[in-house]
């Protein structure tokens, strides 16, 4: 596809809002998350646009990070918790290092979405860094249809956990520093960086074309965990998945997967995503996800730099 392309900022966001209202979509996508994201990791966001007829055909968020005189594009930054960035077309299109016009002092890496159809993009001739994989429900069956889809021992965990009187709720802003003290001991635990309680509260404050939903399994005052799933019109991503290393195995992290997936259902979205799925690493968590979706679709990380990006960036990294 012959590039086209131009840098939307803010004062015209209201184009990609117009494009992505008119086309499939994700939040990860969507203006409201990223800039959350531009906000609390001192990023510049925007998006790259490519365009027919005067009209966007395509469009890729983008988060601008300087370092010294480099820049480095990121579309999708995994280690700002956005899962995944890449191309969403209209019409089916190529994606080949030639749509990526950079300066010589940059450089770009994307994590694209899966490779549904409904996002148009066709991924060619790329400097592929990894393969990732996630594993996704189609939501337009019924519910019935779903939990039949389901591993047994999912189907009898959920069944247990109701059984034991496990109850779900969903968080109102007012109760989101129950979340916070619960997110915050978790990464303790398991040596993980915590983002910051604004970050959040400005997620569920500023949600606009996006929802976010803070799900919790409890029994009485006992919390067994929380999940967070953020949902826009068409997609929906199981974002976070919250418990204790001493939770009891009583089932209710399957119920809230079961209710999280029913909520995207709820909110008319045609996919749920459990949001990458990796075998070698992470065998229990593949397996989790796999027992409520076994279909699994491909994720690409690849990037594009200049020999001059190079050049500089060896120098910057000697001088530094």
């Amino acid at each position: 596809m012959k590039s086209n392309l131009k840098e939307i900022h803010p004062n015209e966001f209201n184009l990609v809002d117009e494009f992505l209202l008119n086309n499939f979509s994700s939040p990860t996508h969507r203006k409201e998350w990223n800039l959350v994201v531009s906000k609390y990791f001192n990023t510049e966001f925007f998006y790259f646009a490519c365009f027919r007829d005067k009209k966007i055909f395509g469009i890729c968020p983008v988060h601008r990070i300087k370092k010294k005189i480099t820049n480095y594009l990121i579309s999708g930054p995994k280690q700002y918790l956005i899962p995944y960035g890449g191309w969403i077309f209209r019409a089916k299109a190529e994606v080949n290092p030639d749509l990526f016009e950079l300066k010589k002092n940059e450089t770009v890496e994307v994590f694209s979405l899966p490779m549904l159809d409904e996002f148009n993009a066709e991924y060619k001739d790329l400097n592929v860094l990894k393969n990732y994989e996630t594993a996704i429900i189609d939501l337009e069956r019924s519910e019935d249809d779903i939990w039949n889809s389901l591993n047994q021992k999912r189907r009898n965990m959920v069944r247990k956990a109701v059984k034991n009187n496990v109850q779900i709720y969903f968080l109102t802003e007012d109760k989101l520093p129950e979340f916070y003290d619960f997110y915050l001991k978790a990464n303790q635990q398991y040596n993980l960086e915590s983002l910051p309680f604004g970050y959040f509260e400005d997620l569920m404050r500023n949600k606009g074309n996006i929802n976010i939903d803070f799900i919790t399994a409890k029994n009485g005052e006992n919390v067994f965990g929380f999940n967070v799933i953020l949902s826009d019109k068409n997609y929906s991503v199981y974002w976070l998945g919250i418990r204790l290393k001493e939770s009891e195995n009583n089932g209710s992290f399957d119920l809230l997967q079961w209710e999280s997936i029913k909520k995207s259902k709820e909110r008319n979205c045609k996919y749920y995503d459990l949001c990458y799925v990796e075998k070698e690493r992470l065998p229990n968590i593949y397996k989790f996800k796999t027992d409520f979706s076994d279909n699994i679709y491909p994720v690409l990380n690849f990037n594009k730099k200049s020999i001059v990006y190079s050049l500089i960036n060896k120098v910057q990294k000697i001088t530094d």
